[in-house]
């Protein structure tokens, strides 16, 4: 064999090792989305009372339940609520679930939320937390104490 035909087959053999570790890299190329299916949950019937300046919540979360983290407790506080309006928080209030101001049974919660400026009309909200941070926080509809007097 000679030296043109070593250079030869050298190349080749280069060329082919190149192609075969570049060839698995073609094609789309995304970041892997977790299947948040079976990972999420939603807010389904909130109830609430407001006495004696606080705000007491009572929760049912469907889904997977389970992968509570947090809870967010979202305020907005304005001269005079607007329901229609979009709601713009102006508080937010992290909520761990070992605090004392929440009680969780498997799929129910219960908050009470003592914190608000007495004669203040506001709007509310709560989001919850996935322990998986790649699943988007989920939020309940707004609340707010002029729903109790309809």
């Amino acid at each position: 064999m000679g030296p043109e035909m070593r250079l030869t087959r050298a190349v080749f053999l280069a060329l082919t090792a190149v192609l075969i570790l570049l060839a698995p890299g073609c094609g789309k190329k995304v970041w892997p989305e977790p299947d948040a299916r079976e990972d999420i949950f939603f807010w389904g019937d909130v109830d609430f009372m407001f006495e004696d300046g606080c705000l007491n919540i009572s929760a049912i979360l469907e889904g997977a339940s389970g992968n509570l983290s947090r809870i967010e407790l979202e305020l907005e506080f304005a001269d005079q609520t607007c329901p229609s309006c979009p709601f713009v928080a102006h508080r937010t209030s992290p909520l761990e679930l070992d605090s004392p101001q929440v009680w969780r049974n498997q799929n129910r919660v219960r908050i009470k939320y003592c914190q608000i400026p007495p004669d203040t009309p506001f709007r509310w909200r709560l989001v919850g937390k996935n322990i998986y941070e790649a699943i988007a926080p989920v939020a309940s509809q707004v609340f707010s104490p002029i729903d109790l007097e309809t």
